[in-house]
């Protein structure tokens, strides 16, 4: 209500291009946030100096007002890929965290063994999802990818007011 910041869906963030706040969502260079009115943290978060996000104020020739999908970011996020034996910087400031790229290898070995493709069923013949099998008897895996499914919980990502 009336918060100076938003969080984007997607991280850790590389970068900010740009913010632009308009309730017509036109999104036209009249209604971009000024460079120096905005910072980001690479979690995500998006904080906006001054009363952009108030309840109403006078913006890009227009009253700018709460409201939904009237806010558009562009920004870099995600972690980058290992090429020539470090992460591509071109594509992101992070590189993928030792313990996920270890998690996602062997799930996608253990998937390859066990014939869970985009051809294939995955479903086992108890009816439960292999993968779902896979993933409850690897407790490894489980903490991993719960580490980061609860990382964006943490920051109220996937959530609706």
């Amino acid at each position: 209500m009336g918060d100076r910041y938003i969080y984007l869906p997607q991280y850790p963030v590389s970068y900010v291009s740009s913010v632009n706040i308009d309730n017509d969502r036109e999104f036209g260079s009249a209604t971009l946030v000024a460079s120096a009115d905005m910072f980001w943290y690479p979690n995500g978060k998006v904080v906006i100096e001054g009363d952009y996000f108030a309840s109403s104020k006078s913006f890009g020739g227009g009253l700018l007002t709460r409201g939904r999908r009237n806010v558009l970011i562009d920004y870099t996020s995600g972690y980058a890929p290992v090429v020539g034996g470090t992460h591509d910087s071109a594509v992101s400031s992070y590189p993928i965290p030792y313990d996920l790229r270890q998690v996602l290898l062997e799930m996608t070995a253990q998937t390859v063994k066990e014939g869970i493709t985009a051809l294939h069923t995955a479903v086992a013949p108890q009816g439960d999802v292999k993968f779902i099998q896979m993933l409850t008897a690897n407790s490894f895996w489980s903490n991993v990818l719960t580490k980061y499914k609860a990382f964006s919980k943490s920051l109220g990502l996937g959530q609706e007011e």
